[in-house]
């Protein structure tokens, strides 16, 4: 078999595959992927090596019975080819000039989105047996009329939350070649909702809504109102008597690891290379800013090695190491100053912001407020654990608890992956890639319509 998947992001098509018991090996199964994003690339290679990498789209030329394409930007056809008989063509073109989350959004004249075009020279030249094409369900009906006219088939709705406990509502063109070279629409079959609900899929804490809000690429700046008032960007509670994850490690671990790196004339890079973590990773390891990190004990002693440390910050790095949980790996251990003050239900009117609590010394980043207060004046530049926005506590029938955002882990399982499936890449990059791909469970389904396998 093989498959060509355009616009490739993470491989949600090749781990659907996977799921259904197909192993491509580079030989008898062979997956082609065209993909930009380096940190996408890094994903699926760690996950699935034998994927042939074939570098930017519009360096792709059929020709001839053969697909040329070229990694360097060098003349395409001393790039690498081979044979045009595709099975399977996948892909999902951007969607930010389509999407009605973008003001004055461009539709398919859009710098992004016009990549649909490329998406279908390649298939009317190649024809593969089957296509696929994804994208977003709020685009406009007129550049869903075009789409379809290009494709040649009308699309299935499907919304990812019959699979998931994420409400995602995707378009989706499916056609299958027929005799005179033309495609037919597949259709797809009735889709009963697995009843996934987001309490289903959480590491722990609590959902207080059954489905999550679509992911998106930019999930990772994620701050409380989102959810809230915007209805977008989840976020799910926790007990106020778990440990929140403030660092105890203090910068003098920190500034001797600068130091370290200095006298011992290593780069990051070199570092990143030996720890095998991507570089903008390793970096937070040498910042005394807000931005700084605590190592997990197995880079901890990478580090030690590498840079000849002494056993000074031991005992606190395994400390940490005991108490660490899924929060940002500068954000460790230890319980909130101070109880917060029971909260009634009564419907009095409340015209500022009730301040119930706090984070280590309680700086402006580190305050806790109620929600049944109004919110503080978001700030451009805040720092600490609620930067810009500051941290605030739902209350829930049964306690007391905190807001946190979702973990990596918890948007793969959204989006049907493995956990740790994106986990080569930092977490910024992981919300990135995640909230670009397919959710795989779909796709998934999709293949078993074809009858490919």
């Amino acid at each position: 078999m093989k498959v060509l998947s355009l616009f490739d992001g993470i491989s949600a098509g090749q781990q659907a595959f996977k799921n259904l018991g197909i192993e491509f090996d580079g030989k008898d199964n062979v997956y082609y992927a065209s993909e930009i994003d380096k940190y996408a690339i890094q994903i699926t290679q760690a996950n699935h090596p034998n994927t042939k990498q074939l570098g930017d789209i519009k360096g792709i030329i059929v020709e001839d019975y053969y697909i040329f394409y070229n990694q360097n930007n060098n003349p395409v056809k001393n790039g690498g080819s081979f044979k045009s008989d595709i099975d399977l063509l996948i892909g999902g073109p951007p969607c930010q000039d389509l999407s009605i989350a973008k003001k004055n959004r461009q539709g398919l004249e859009g710098s992004r989105s016009s990549l649909f075009y490329e998406y279908v020279r390649i298939l009317k030249k190649v024809k593969p047996k089957f296509f696929i094409m994804e994208n977003v369900a709020s685009m406009s009906k007129e550049d869903k009329d075009i789409i379809s006219k290009e494709l040649g088939v009308e699309p299935c709705l499907i919304n990812s939350s019959h699979f998931t406990a994420q409400q995602r509502k995707r378009l989706y063109w499916v056609g299958r070649r027929l005799e005179n070279g033309s495609y037919e629409k597949v259709d797809i079959s009735y889709i009963q909702d697995k009843g996934i609900i987001l309490q289903d899929i959480l590491l722990d804490g609590r959902a207080y809504q059954d489905k999550s809000h679509v992911l998106t690429a930019t999930y990772s700046k994620c701050v409380f109102h989102n959810p809230i008032i915007k209805k977008q960007r989840t976020m799910v509670v926790f007990p106020k008597e778990y440990e929140v994850r403030v660092n105890k490690v203090k910068e003098d671990f920190n500034r001797y690891l600068i130091e370290c790196k200095k006298n011992n004339k290593i780069t990051i890079t070199e570092i990143a290379n030996y720890c095998g973590l991507p570089k903008t990773q390793i970096e937070h390891y040498f910042r005394l800013d807000k931005s700084r990190a605590i190592p997990p004990y197995n880079i901890y002693t990478k580090l030690k090695k590498m840079l000849n440390l002494n056993d000074k910050f031991d005992s606190q790095i395994k400390e940490t190491e005991i108490l660490e949980s899924r929060y940002e790996s500068n954000l460790r251990a230890y319980n909130i100053n101070g109880k917060s003050p029971t909260l009634t239900s009564s419907k009095t009117e409340i015209f500022q912001p009730i301040r119930i609590g706090q984070l280590g010394k309680g700086g402006q980043g580190d305050r806790i407020y109620s929600v049944k207060g109004k919110s503080v004046c978001l700030s451009a530049n805040g720092g600490g654990r609620g930067a810009k926005t500051r941290l605030y506590k739902i209350d829930l029938p049964d306690g007391d608890y905190l807001v946190r955002k979702l973990d990596p882990i918890e948007c793969e399982r959204l989006q049907g992956f493995p956990d740790n499936y994106t986990n080569a890449v930092s977490n910024t990059q992981r919300y990135k890639a995640l909230g670009n791909s397919f959710t795989v469970t779909v796709i998934e389904y999709i293949i078993k319509q074809l009858n490919i396998l």
